[in-house]
């Protein structure tokens, strides 16, 4: 294997320095071994003093470790590009970026040695990894969640769902409380049950989202990948200022990631001969609480912002055909 190849890791920390202290170690134990790599912290929480020096102590013993401060929480997006732009401007001949949540494990030792094999076999441009997402309650379950659609979203599947979530945040809060603690029910009575006799019998879930049958075990081209974990290759870097563009705070990021690929022709590409393991905020808590609540409606009015965004980008795509 050629061992001359510069990979960049991109971590995006917010609030967990435990997350992205493992993150970090899971790096440099699985996949770093005889190639050239830095590892690059944007920290999207400099407010935090404590968690800042941290941060600052891990660059002290990692030579390899840069950090890079945020004004404040700026969001996915902006977060993710203000890393790029300082790798592009610090670190030279740059072969692969691996943008990655801080909340992502490795756990295959031959972790690159995957990337370089499925990038010169099929020469993409974007590339997402098999992603086991962990379950927030249950730490024995998990989901395979990528890729997240087979097929771009349409301007008008993205106003039908704007229109869904503007009517969910004129309900009350005895409407979330009710949804949540319904939806706990059925999974702890039903959905956990049948996942774990799933697993029991290797037969892991084929769909996190409903609407989706997943097909996790293929190599597939120009589909949607999950934003947690991404590569992007020398031709996508050499060529592009921002990684996400334009920038939402959270959600939508995969989508109009995909779109501009797509417009660019750029090959987007989903390869489960490597995986990542997605903590995604697990919590032990199993009750519904006033958090779960303002995480719902939080999660809501960014949805709303992001739609907006994603449908002012193929307004503009429209005019510009």
């Amino acid at each position: 294997m050629n061992h001359d190849f510069n990979f960049v890791f991109l971590i995006l920390h917010y609030r967990s320095i435990y997350d992205t202290k493992n993150c970090v170690h899971s790096i440099l134990n699985h996949t770093c071994n005889n190639y050239n790599y830095s590892i690059v912290i944007v920290n999207n929480n400099p407010i935090n003093l404590n968690q800042d020096e941290e941060l600052e102590g891990m660059k002290s013993i990692y030579k390899k470790i840069y950090i890079v401060k945020s004004l404040g929480n700026i969001g996915f997006s902006k977060g993710n590009n203000l890393g790029y732009e300082f790798i592009k401007s610090k670190i030279k001949n740059i072969d692969f970026i691996i943008c990655i949540n801080s909340d992502i494990l490795f756990t295959d030792n031959d972790f690159l040695d995957k990337i370089i094999d499925s990038y010169e076999r099929d020469k993409w441009d974007v590339c997402g990894p098999d992603v086991l997402q962990l379950d927030e309650e249950f730490s024995d379950l998990f989901y395979h969640v990528s890729p997240i659609s087979f097929k771009e979203e349409s301007k008008d599947e993205a106003i039908k769902f704007l229109a869904y979530c503007e009517r969910l945040s004129n309900k009350p809060i005895i409407y979330f409380k009710i949804k949540l603690y319904l939806k706990k029910v059925f999974k702890m009575f039903y959905f956990v049950p049948v996942m774990r006799r799933h697993i029991k019998s290797k037969k892991a879930s084929q769909y996190y989202n409903n609407s989706i049958i997943k097909k996790t075990s293929e190599i597939q081209k120009n589909v949607i990948v999950y934003g947690c974990a991404l590569v992007f290759s020398k031709s996508f870097i050499d060529n592009e200022n921002k990684l996400f563009f334009p920038e939402t705070k959270l959600y939508h990021e995969e989508a109009i990631l995909f779109k501009r690929c797509k417009e660019k022709g750029y090959i987007m590409e989903y390869d489960p001969t490597w995986r990542v393991v997605h903590l995604d905020g697990r919590s032990t808590a199993n009750k519904v609480n006033n958090n779960d609540i303002l995480k719902q409606r939080f999660k809501i009015s960014e949805q709303i912002n992001a739609t907006k965004i994603y449908i002012n980008y193929c307004n503009k795509k429209e005019i510009n055909q």
